[in-house]
Order: structure tokens, then C-alpha cells, then sequence
């Protein structure tokens, strides 16, 4: 009886240990949409206040301005102008920033989950700087939202233009990084997909030899090395140090550290700041004069100071890459290769 009950508790540590590590990275990914819904929603508001305010200087202006000789002459030279002006002028403007500034909003969030989505972002905008941001993304999502305000509004392309460039300007920067964290991009969905693929794979075809010699599948699940599940391979690491920048699951945090235990698919981090088990970074690797980048999963072992131990030690052990141009896993195999040549010839030298 007393081994019925002890067993049904270990499993029900163990469920409840497992939900909780299915339950942490929603209630964090929560954290961080709240933040970043807070962040947008106080630069709408910002946007909408300075907006309002200059549509009201500009009609005060132009009500000064026909009182002069040259208002008056433009009255009369340019009536279809000016009846678009005085249709305007009939607008409460308030209500129409509010608009105009929620469809910036739309436009630019599905704008930005796409880029992200194909890992357009993380080639075009997240390497760019200020300029960089304000040509190749600012002025193509005022044209973007004034399609939009022009559809939706019923307003004129010029004028449709004009009121969506400011607000676009001022948000779309909050846009984008609001998708940044939020949205995954594609490489790492189908990187999740796969892993997740083989865990399956790998819990329903372990198979555990019984006492009387045969052998059946059965669930297993091994806690000796790692929480995740039994280890599939062991990879050779190299005793090598390079200098890394990560960019954390939020996104905008930097930080460096330096990778050891190399492998062509995985490395351990230095002292990890701000990471837990199953976040995905996106580290830039400096091997030699090559930067080699790429997205990696983190897997730590029970203890990952074990990395030192022994070079060949199992995948799961730090840090897991998951995506990586062809050309950057060229780059770091040639490496690796010409370092695992030149630690034998040492050792035959010895």
C-alpha cells in the first residue's frame, strides 16, 4: 500500500513539474506582451495628444492665411482644393486622429509580424539604424496606411498621405518591436516542430529490455543527465573559447559571454544572464574573421559545469542551435575541423 501511494505521488511530482514547465514560458510570454502593450498603447496616446494638437495650429493657420491678399486669391484660383480643405475642416479632429492613428497601429503590427514571420526583420530592420529605419520601413508604411486611411476613411490620396505620415513616423518603430518576443519567426517554429517531433519519436520507441530478455516500447524517461527526456546523441565538443553577443527571448536585451565546448551544432554558454531552459536566443559567434549567426535553444544538463569534464558530452548540454545559414555551418565545421586536426597532431607530437 505504502509503495502504491509513494509511486502515485512521484507521478504526480512528476506531472506536476512538467506542467509547470509547459505553463512558464506562457506566463512569461503574457509578461512581455503586457509590457509591450503597455508601451504601445502610451505611444498612441502620445501620438494622438501631438497629432490633434497640430491639425488644430494648421486650421488656425489657414484661417489666418485667407485673410491675407494671397489666401484670398488662392480662394478664388483653387475651389476644388479648398473645398477639400473645408470638408476637413468639418471633421472633428479628435475622433479622426484617433482613426487614423488606429489604423497606422494595424497596418504597421501585420506589416511587422510578416517581416518577422519570414526573418526579413532580422536582416533589414534589426541590423539598421536610425535612417536605416526611417527608408527602408518608415516611408513605405506611410504609403502602406494611406491606402489604408484612403479605403477606410474615403478620404483623398494627398490627403489621406498627409495625415497618416506623422503618425506612422512616430509608431511604426513601436510596431515592429511590439512583434519582436511576440511572433515567432518561421525558422523557429519549424525548429520547434521538428524537436518536438523527435521527443515524441523518441518516448514511444525507447525501448527498455524486460527480466526475462525480451524487449517491448514503453514510455521511459531518463532524469540522470537532463530534465528533458533520454539523450539521442553525443556530439564532440572542442576545447575552444570564442566570443559571443546573444540577444535574450525579449529581444532587445544584448549581452556577451563567451561560447566553449563547440560543436558543430551546439556550444555552452559563460555565466548566462536573463535565460532559462527552452528560451531561444539569437547569438552573433566570432570564429576567427567570420561572424557566424544563427538561433539556438536553450537545454541546460542538471549541471552544465559538467562541459568541462569531457568533450564529448550530449546535445542537450547548453545550448542547442536550431537554425543557421548553409554558409555559416561551412564556416564553423571548416573551423572545428582544422582545430580537431591540428589537437591530434599535437597529441601524436606528444
Amino acid at each position: 500500500m505504502k509503495a502504491t501511494v509513494h509511486n502515485w505521488l512521484r507521478h504526480l511530482h512528476n506531472w506536476l513539474r512538467h506542467l509547470h514547465n509547459w505553463l512558464r514560458p506562457a506566463h512569461k510570454w503574457l509578461g512581455h506582451f503586457w509590457g509591450k502593450l503597455l508601451e504601445l498603447g502610451l505611444a498612441y496616446g502620445a501620438t494622438v495628444i501631438l497629432c490633434t494638437g497640430l491639425l488644430y495650429l494648421v486650421n488656425i493657420l489657414w484661417i489666418l492665411y485667407l485673410e491675407t491678399p494671397v489666401g484670398q486669391r488662392f480662394l478664388a484660383d483653387h475651389i476644388v482644393y479648398v473645398g477639400v480643405i473645408e470638408n476637413l475642416q468639418r471633421q472633428n479632429f479628435l475622433i479622426l486622429t484617433l482613426r487614423v492613428a488606429l489604423i497606422v497601429i494595424a497596418v504597421c503590427l501585420v506589416l511587422g509580424a510578416a517581416g518577422r514571420v519570414l526573418l526579413v526583420m532580422r536582416y533589414i530592420y534589426d541590423p539598421q539604424g536610425f535612417f536605416g529605419h526611417l527608408i527602408f520601413w518608415g516611408i513605405p508604411s506611410a504609403v502602406l496606411t494611406s491606402f489604408a486611411i484612403h479605403r477606410t476613411l474615403k478620404l483623398g490620396w494627398a490627403v489621406s498621405f498627409s495625415l497618416g505620415l506623422l503618425p506612422t513616423l512616430l509608431l511604426f518603430n513601436y510596431c515592429f518591436r511590439f512583434t519582436l518576443g511576440l511572433v515567432p519567426e518561421i525558422s523557429t517554429v519549424f525548429g520547434s516542430i521538428v524537436s518536438l517531433t523527435k521527443k515524441v519519436l523518441e518516448r514511444f520507441t525507447t525501448v527498455e529490455p524486460e527480466t526475462n530478455g525480451s524487449s517491448k516500447p514503453r514510455h521511459k524517461v531518463d532524469y540522470s543527465v537532463a530534465h528533458y527526456g533520454p539523450e539521442r546523441r553525443s556530439e564532440l565538443r572542442h576545447k575552444v573559447d570564442f566570443s559571443i553577443i546573444y540577444y535574450g527571448p525579449e529581444g532587445n536585451a544584448i549581452d556577451e559571454s563567451m561560447a566553449f565546448q563547440v560543436s558543430n551544432r551546439g556550444f555552452c554558454l559563460w555565466q548566462p544572464k536573463d535565460v532559462v531552459t527552452g528560451d531561444t536566443i539569437k547569438f552573433e559567434l566570432r570564429v576567427e574573421n567570420a561572424l557566424i549567426l544563427g538561433e539556438a535553444q536553450i537545454k541546460w544538463a542538471i549541471n552544465p559545469s559538467i562541459a568541462d569534464e569531457n568533450k564529448a558530452l550530449p546535445s542537450r548540454a547548453g545550448c542547442h542551435i536550431i537554425s543557421m545559414y548553409k554558409k555559416y555551418e561551412s564556416v564553423l565545421r571548416s573551423y572545428l575541423n582544422r582545430h580537431f586536426a591540428q589537437e591530434k597532431k599535437r597529441d601524436v607530437v606528444d
